[in-house]
């Protein structure tokens, strides 16, 4: 871009690696958006239930193999939520029936989910074990290839996108940013339910409302870093 300081934005598992990234370089962020993105892990969020109550991930990599296939993934999703990964996209189907663009935007999310891509098993090891079950990032013993990162490190402007209906990150896992760091959270936006994304979860991504509605906030925001 050729600036030195840059906003980052990520959405779920985007937005925890960008979290990351600012906490290990805050110098060089302008400020980060977080879009239904999970910084700190605890028992209220579905996966990270999941997780706790799971196998350790080295047994999963084990039998899956490394790196673990898009497909393995997948199905480690639906059993952890299979009301989100079924039965929520059967429901948007039905209730975007009636609407062409709905239909439509429905249809490139279900075609997007047929891409799976593997991740690398060691990073699927540090996720699963050093994220959503020790929690080292809110506790700041997050290794990150021998340095060190903290929530707590956070020290740049960030805007939270909470989405309660997509029903795999709890508010409450940007929210707690809060207490972390008083002041840290600068906006907190939420997003509508709407028909079209499939997964609710995207939504803030692919939806209509979203483009209308959300994304002019989240623009005007990082104008005003600049």
């Amino acid at each position: 871009t050729g600036r030195d300081r840059v906003i980052l934005a990520g959405h779920s598992l985007g937005g925890t690696l960008a979290a990351i990234h600012a906490a290990l370089q805050p110098q060089r962020i302008a400020g980060l958006a977080l879009i239904d993105a999970p910084v700190v892990f605890s028992e209220r969020g579905r996966l990270e239930r999941a997780v706790r109550a799971g196998p350790p991930a080295r047994l999963i990599r084990r039998l899956a193999g490394s790196p673990v296939a898009g497909t393995a993934l997948n199905l480690l999703s639906v059993a952890a939520a299979p009301d989100v990964f079924v039965l929520q996209r059967w429901v948007d189907l039905a209730g975007s029936a009636g609407d062409p663009g709905a239909l439509a935007v429905h249809a490139r999310v279900d075609r997007w989910t047929l891409d799976e891509f593997p991740l690398p098993g060691r990073l699927f090891e540090d996720i699963v074990e050093q994220l959503y079950r020790e929690d080292r990032f809110r506790n700041g013993t997050l290794d990150v290839g021998g340095d060190t990162a903290g929530a707590a490190q956070l020290d740049v402007p960030v805007l939270a996108v909470v989405n309660p209906a997509g029903r795999i990150v709890a508010p409450e896992s940007m929210l707690d940013l809060e207490t972390l760091r008083p002041g840290l959270l600068s906006r907190v936006l939420h997003c509508e339910r709407e028909w079209g994304p499939g997964l609710q979860h995207v939504a803030p991504l692919v939806g209509p409302i979203a483009h209308r509605q959300l994304w002019p906030q989240i623009a005007a925001w990082m104008q005003a870093l600049r």
